[in-house]
């Protein structure tokens, strides 16, 4: 998802703040991003946009922090994001 630099600054603040606490961050910005989706339903303003967007990062940050830490492979992620479309497809 992210590019070289910016998965090199993952490392980095993986090595700063540690796991543990990275791990911690995924709750929070989920729980922010999930916040941030509810104001932009309420009222789709550039204010609220802009902070879906922050969030949104947040939250693809987070995730890709988790996925380094846990060497889980592109192709493993994305052969299970094909079954999870497909079956929102199948079920739709």
């Amino acid at each position: 998802m992210l590019n070289k630099e910016n998965i090199n600054l993952c490392w980095q603040v993986l090595s700063k703040y540690g796991i543990e606490n990275q791990q911690r961050m995924v709750i929070e910005e989920c729980a922010e991003l999930q916040k941030a989706v509810c104001k932009l339903f309420r009222e789709d303003t550039l204010a609220h946009r802009d902070n879906f967007l922050e969030e949104l990062v947040d939250v693809i940050v987070v995730i890709e922090q988790m996925l380094l830490v846990e060497r889980l492979p592109m192709d493993e992620v994305n052969e299970m994001a094909k079954i999870k479309l497909e079956r929102a497809l199948k079920d739709g």
